[in-house]
């Protein structure tokens, strides 16, 4: 079972994106125009944690947030 380390936690410096919103149906976009972009921050946080790292592949996503997890990436525990 991972054990997250709360103390090591930290962030790393936020970049401005651009997110293409081309497929959002809640937006007035007309579809076949091309990509519709916004500007977004991009945030990473870092949690070191001891365990079996590969547990993490079986998480869930967060209610309201469908079948699709919060993208993420193990990266030498």
């Amino acid at each position: 079972m991972p054990v997250l380390k709360r103390e090591g936690i930290f962030q790393l410096p936020a970049e401005e994106v651009d997110i293409d919103v081309s497929h959002d149906y809640s937006r007035a976009i007309i579809p076949g125009r091309g990509p519709a972009f916004v500007k977004g921050t991009k945030i990473k946080i870092a949690i070191p944690f001891s365990g079996e790292a590969a547990l993490f592949k079986y998480g869930t996503a967060p209610q309201g947030f469908g079948s699709s997890a919060i993208p993420g990436q193990v990266v030498d525990n």
